[in-house]
């Protein structure tokens, strides 16, 4: 069949998605945040001049949808025209100079809306031709990258996906891997020949939305992956721990100073532990939380089709929307829990380690006190002893009425006497004390 490169009102629109936070005390993230919500919230406004198109932001409670939409700067006032699909290349790369005032931290998506421009055209073909003309990859495949298709608000409707780390969602249950050179997100509305575009706004804003639930999904299960890697590093560390620990157990002298700088580096691994595991935690709710309002938006629509096509019996149903959930359930939100559940013991075989530590310092502590206290208990025997005896042995050892020593002899015989007499006590004293020595 023969059809024709071209379209009726091309347009092409880049969708960015970031977090909305205002608690930065960083004075470029205040600005950033400034000029964002300078945009309002579903206030266009037209792109400066020579561009044709506009930016459109909703703002959420925790993020930012940013629609940057461009046209055709030849088709200002929007003839009908039919305009060859190179035009998308021009396009696109006015979009990307656009988005300078967003990263689209968590991602982007493009969309690709037009009229057909002939009888004979058919959509799915047209719909190729606009995907390589846009060339977001250096290696396109048509076939691996359509994740779904069907009918969405008087349009043909193509999704495609590769998304970064190599998952390809195939258009079956199954998914596949690629090498993933380029990572993209794309919508294509294809609508009839002759078809209003009075409900194109609608469709801009059920798919903005869309894609927030989707991008948000997928940065969640991305910051996942790094979690991952940090807790497996813990868990690595935490059993390090738990082997010194054990070797401590079995010494019969204690080092208190390598069990003080054991137990302070369990201290500060247990609260880094438990904010990544708490972190992990989180995502895992985010996660649930955005596939289930991407159901519920995917039915939205499909209601909205019916409405829009009542001659039909039945709703039309959003599974070509809904493959993205049915993938995400699978390959992001399944692995995630496992992660959880697989690495969370690590904090528990941490706590457990801490309290042995613990354990171990007290006794230790309290052995070194009972030997200090048996110490002292000596000393102070051994001193009253050589008190008593040197009381005893003055008089006739030193007075000279009594026949004692002369004075040079007799000092220095008290005094040894009386010292030997002492340490004789408290050593007796010592060994007669309950063992809590060293």
């Amino acid at each position: 069949m023969d059809h024709v490169p071209s379209l009726v009102y091309p347009a092409l629109n880049l969708l960015l998605y970031d977090r909305r936070d205002s608690s930065s005390d960083s004075q470029d993230h205040g600005h950033a945040h400034a000029d964002r919500e300078a945009l309002g919230n579903k206030q266009p406004k037209r792109l400066r001049p020579p561009q044709n198109g506009y930016i459109y932001q909703r703002i959420f409670p925790d993020a930012y949808a940013l629609q940057i939409n461009g046209m055709d700067t030849e088709d200002a006032e929007w003839t009908y025209q039919a305009k060859s699909i190179d035009c998308f290349a021009g396009i696109k790369a006015q979009l990307i100079t656009e988005s300078a005032i967003a990263p689209g931290a968590w991602g982007r998506s493009w969309l690709l809306v037009g009229r057909l421009a002939a009888a004979d055209q058919n959509p799915e073909y047209i719909a190729k031709d606009c995907y390589h003309a846009l060339a977001l990859t250096s290696e396109p495949n048509w076939s691996a990258d359509l994740i779904g298709q069907g009918r969405l608000m008087g349009a043909s409707f193509f999704e495609l996906w590769r998304p970064p780390g190599g998952d390809q969602c195939a258009t079956t249950d199954g998914c596949m891997v690629t090498d993933n050179p380029d990572h993209f997100h794309l919508y294509i509305c294809i609508f009839d020949l002759g078809a209003s575009l009075k409900r194109l706004d609608k469709l801009y804003h059920h798919l903005l939305t869309l894609g927030l639930y989707r991008h948000r999904a997928t940065w969640a299960h991305s910051r996942s992956l790094d979690l991952k890697t940090t807790l497996t590093q813990y868990g690595q560390e935490v059993q390090k721990i738990c082997h010194q620990v054990n070797q401590q157990v079995h010494q019969e002298n204690l080092s208190l100073k390598q069990l003080t700088h054991l137990l302070r580096h369990g201290l500060i691994l247990l609260s880094q532990y438990g904010a990544a595991l708490h972190e992990l935690k989180s995502h895992i709710h985010t996660l649930e939380g955005d596939l289930q309002s991407y159901q519920d938006r995917c039915r939205l629509v499909a209601k909205l089709n019916h409405s829009h096509n009542p001659s039909h019996h039945q709703p039309e149903n959003s599974q070509y929307l809904e493959r993205f959930k049915n993938f995400a359930i699978r390959r992001y939100l399944r692995p995630m829990e496992r992660d959880y559940h697989q690495l969370s013991p690590g904090l528990r075989r941490l706590e457990d380690a801490l309290r042995v530590m613990t354990g171990l310092l007290q006794i230790e502590q309290s052995r070194q006190q009972q030997a200090l206290e048996q110490m002292v208990v000596a000393a102070t025997v051994g001193l009253g002893t050589t008190t008593v005896v040197g009381t005893v042995l003055a008089p006739p050892l030193l007075l000279p009425r009594s026949g004692g020593l002369p004075g040079v002899i007799a000092l220095p015989l008290l005094i040894l006497v009386s010292a030997s007499a002492g340490l004789i006590v408290a050593r007796l004293l010592w060994h007669q004390l309950p063992p809590g020595k060293s």
